[in-house]
């Protein structure tokens, strides 16, 4: 849902209503900008064609170190919860997914990156335990709707949760 790049957006909306992307958020900005654009209009239209072929590139901005990526976690959330506050269960189910797809990309651009200097487990650990966010998302969340990758990280925090308290 989140990617700009796969979908087409009308103009007069996006001008209309303000809709942009936010430069404090340093990954999943696209997720914000989406959310606003879909909150402003009355109908989307799906396709199931494939139009585009998204390639990752090994050395692109993508998978880069990322050490501010806690600051721009914590705007982007804070800023999703804005948008979903007023929406329906789904989109609950949705907000405490992308929570957690955000701790994983602290988890792998951050604590458990090559370039992290320092011990990444007790780091995450800190990070989870500084944010209440974070916890409600461990708690909450559907895991049906997670990938593999992150129904690991799941499971882990929610074993560290339960020997720390």
């Amino acid at each position: 849902m989140g990617f700009a790049w796969n979908k087409l957006f009308r103009t007069n909306v996006i001008k209309s209503n303000n809709i942009r992307f936010k430069e404090k958020v340093i990954i999943n900005e696209d997720v914000l900008f989406v959310c606003e654009y879909i909150d402003a209009v009355n109908s989307v239209r799906v396709i199931d064609d494939r139009l585009l072929y998204y390639r990752v590139n090994e050395k692109g901005a993508t998978l880069r170190y990322k050490p501010d990526i806690i600051e721009s976690n914590e705007w982007f959330i804070n800023n999703l919860n804005h948008i979903t506050d007023d929406h329906c269960t789904l989109v609950s189910e949705g907000y405490y997914c992308r929570v957690i797809r955000c701790l994983s990309n602290v988890a792998q651009f951050y604590c458990f990156h090559k370039d992290f200097k320092g011990n990444g487990i007790k780091e995450l650990k800190a990070i989870v335990a500084s944010y209440p966010k974070y916890n409600d998302a461990i708690i909450n969340v559907n895991h049906s709707y997670l990938t593999r990758k992150q129904k690991l990280l799941l499971l882990f925090l929610r074993l560290s949760m339960r020997k720390s308290s």
